[in-house]
């Protein structure tokens, strides 16, 4: 017997590494951004001459969009094809930065982060897919750690950047360096390979309106606890039930509506149609722990992304002790 044989062993081909570039820039355009914008709370509120609320406005924009919308996403690359819904979202996220990097006024800003947050709704799930298509066995398992270690590496480099070029150069610098990132993606996304489509997907229209009504409701409530009141309704709340802050009346009713949506889910389930999402994901304890471990590291890596570049603000007391001693500035 020949000890050169290689009869019965299976030689794994391997791909290029080109297109996992074009996929993991476009998670590091998305991740960029967010994490520029709590680095720049400070040049933005003094040239719009605004309230720091109001990035954490764009913030909470940005994420709605996100966090109400990916399941759709999902669906919409299911449909349309996931490359196709790649590049398309990717060309939406880049006319966002656009506007971002030019705009005049907050109310520009929060839109531009909410189209950004729509767009990488749809670019978010098309990510894995892309990356499961074009890498099997374990070049797959790199691959999707790579995808994974992206989002953690341009972090880091966004506060870095958005921090050494915000501060001399102006905060709009941060943002615009994100333009080119998504030309790049465009143009490396041709070394893609489209994925098959299944034209038949039919898009649950109620579940999205429940899980993105539910979501919207939770962000916005928990947002607002701190303005409108935790339990009754102070000063800053647009309106109050019985005298109870909205805030809470928020959590409470995106929590129903959560369950809304879980029931509709199993509705759809039991009569054979398609779910906007399969509930076999969070049936067993092993899985709802897997989910509830990974929304904990999510809050707490998103809570102390936007906690690390605050710091205290001075008084009004504090800063008349500062003239009294050393004087004006």
């Amino acid at each position: 017997m020949n000890s050169r044989s290689t009869a019965g062993v299976a030689t794994e081909e391997r791909t290029s590494w080109l297109p996992m570039a074009a996929i993991a820039m476009g998670q590091a355009q998305m991740s960029g951004n967010i994490n520029a914008l709590p680095v720049s709370i400070g040049g933005i509120s003094a040239e719009f001459s605004t309230a720091p609320t109001t990035v954490v406005t764009a913030i909470v924009a940005y994420s709605l969009g996100v966090a109400g919308f990916t399941m759709l996403g999902a669906k919409l690359g299911q449909r349309i094809g996931p490359l196709r819904v790649f590049r398309w979202m990717t060309a939406v996220f880049l006319a966002a930065m656009v506007v971002m990097t030019s705009s005049a006024s907050p109310a520009v800003m929060i839109a531009a982060q909410a189209l950004a947050g729509l767009a990488s709704a749809a670019i978010i799930p098309s990510l894995v897919v892309l990356t499961a298509h074009h890498y099997k066995g374990k070049q797959q398992a790199t691959a999707l750690g790579v995808l994974g270690a992206v989002q953690a590496v341009a972090t880091v480099v966004a506060f870095f950047v958005a921090g050494v070029v915000g501060t001399p150069f102006g905060w709009r610098y941060s943002f615009g360096l994100l333009i080119p990132v998504s030309i790049g993606v465009l143009l490396l996304s041709r070394h893609l390979a489209p994925v098959d489509k299944v034209p038949e997907v039919r898009i649950d229209r109620l579940g999205v309106a429940l899980v993105a009504t539910a979501v919207i409701l939770i962000s916005l409530g928990f947002n607002s606890l701190d303005d409108w009141g935790a339990l009754l309704a102070g000063g800053a709340a647009p309106f109050s039930v019985r005298g109870l802050s909205p805030a809470p009346v928020m959590i409470v009713c995106g929590v129903v509506g959560v369950q809304f949506f879980i029931a509709w889910t199993q509705h759809r389930q039991a009569t054979g149609k398609s779910p906007l999402l399969a509930l076999v994901v969070i049936e067993s304890s092993q899985d709802r722990s897997a989910v509830v471990s990974m929304m904990a590291i999510t809050m707490l890596g998103k809570a102390i992304t936007f906690m690390t570049p605050l710091r205290p603000v001075p008084t009004l007391v504090e800063e008349n002790q500062l003239v009294a001693v050393w004087g004006p500035i």
